[in-house]
């Protein structure tokens, strides 16, 4: 079931910062978020591409902290979880099932959980706020007219 998105609201006074996932970075969000919502079959490539893109808006009007935080994160992903499961750097090479096992491997080690913790929580939220996402989930939004709320 697929749905046509919104349009985007744009607000006369936002204030945007740098885009963080540029290039090998957004390779390993978009690796990372394929291992995440893999149930057997992967994520419809669209959606995935869609949460990355509300992801980067997202954390370039958060402020560096929040931008340095996923971008560790994301590095720290790509270099050292594809070891547990004795393969070589970049997590973006394996294979989704691979990346599967490493994500898990790398949530059970004390300090590197929370590398993918982060990740895991801002890229959940997102993704489940995707139309798709919120007809799957069930919610109902018959409390709604045309957007607003009633």
């Amino acid at each position: 079931m697929s749905s046509t998105l919104p349009p985007r609201i744009e607000v006369p006074d936002r204030v945007l910062g740098r885009r963080i996932l540029t290039g090998s970075l957004r390779k390993t969000a978009l690796s990372v978020a394929e291992a995440i919502f893999f149930d057997g079959q992967p994520p419809p490539p669209d959606r995935v591409a869609w949460m990355c893109d509300e992801l980067d808006e997202h954390l370039s009007c958060c402020g560096p902290r929040a931008g340095l935080v996923v971008s560790a994160s994301l590095h720290a992903v790509s270099a050292f979880a594809p070891t547990l499961v004795g393969r070589r750097p970049p997590f973006r090479r394996l294979e989704v099932q691979q990346r599967v096992k490493a994500l898990q491997r790398m949530e059970k080690l004390p300090g590197a959980a929370l590398a993918v913790l982060a990740l895991k929580s801002l890229m959940c939220i997102i993704y489940y706020e995707h139309p798709d996402g919120v007809a799957f989930l069930g919610a109902d939004d018959h409390c709604l007219i045309d957007g607003e709320p009633k």
